[in-house]
């Protein structure tokens, strides 16, 4: 049966395993991407569920970038999950701000994204010898930044994302139990992990451009989960318009990338 297939894929595959999964009635659907993005709409209790995102990885700092556009008020973008924590890392907005989760400890950003249009959001977080995190923000170029102590002993390792909602739990199973308030409705594009935290410069420059978009990104060695992957990884997938551009991309003016970066790098 379908779980039984999915099960196995999910032990077998080498790489980060992808399915759209329908919560309502507990099973896998078509992964469709339209010009490199995934769209959830609020009718399918839909979201994607990536099993060993950053497989085999174990690490004290990471950064992170995606694109995104809301249709509903409060929804959460990327929820990361591993055994011993529920919200390693977690990524959602209401309308009165943003909230980022690190080991457990929720950071706010106080600016509401749920206006329907395209935001980029790169953020990266390591912590000093005093235990201290910094959580570098960057939405669409603005630097909201934050530092704040909290236990820096844990690393990010072996667990499931899901985009789109919630998770209440990390399992093996299709049978992923969400919070209903917390279904993202919108879409999402461009998701990138870094195992490193880079810099402030670096993520103003990524939150700004359309390097976000590309196939090589800044510091593209040390990424452990591209957008380029999802795409290709989704079962059942069909990809419409994976060679062009999503729409924040097209949006966003190439020829300034070049001075951009000149101005941020020297």
């Amino acid at each position: 049966d379908r779980s039984s297939n999915w099960e196995l894929r999910n032990k077998t595959e080498a790489h980060p395993f992808v399915c759209m999964i329908n919560t309502a009635y507990n099973h896998t659907t078509s992964l469709v991407f339209h010009d490199r993005t995934i769209s959830l709409e609020e009718d399918d209790l839909a979201v994607v569920k990536i099993t060993n995102p950053l497989k085999d990885v174990n690490v004290l700092e990471t950064t992170t970038c995606t694109s995104f556009r809301s249709a509903k008020v409060n929804g959460t973008i990327i929820s990361y999950a591993t055994e011993r924590i529920d919200n390693e890392l977690l990524v959602m907005i209401t309308n009165q701000a943003l909230v980022i989760m690190v080991h457990n400890v929720p950071f706010f950003v106080n600016t509401d994204l749920s206006d329907g249009i395209w935001h980029t959001l790169c953020f990266s977080y390591c912590p000093d010898l005093d235990h201290i995190y910094h959580l570098n923000i960057f939405i669409d170029g603005v630097d909201w930044s934050i530092q704040r102590e909290i236990d820096s002993s844990g690393t990010v390792n072996i667990g499931n994302m899901i985009l789109g909602a919630e998770q209440d739990f990390t399992g093996g199973s299709t049978a992923v139990v969400m919070d209903q308030f917390a279904y993202f409705v919108g879409d999402i594009a461009n998701l990138n992990i870094w195992r490193v935290a880079l810099s402030k410069e670096e993520l103003r420059y990524l939150s700004l451009t359309r390097e976000i978009c590309q196939s090589t990104v800044t510091r593209d060695d040390m990424i452990i989960l591209r957008w380029g992957d999802v795409l290709s990884y989704g079962t059942r997938s069909v990809v419409v318009g994976a060679m062009g551009d999503n729409e924040v991309c097209r949006s966003l003016q190439s020829k300034e990338d070049m001075k951009l970066r000149s101005e941020l790098f020297h």
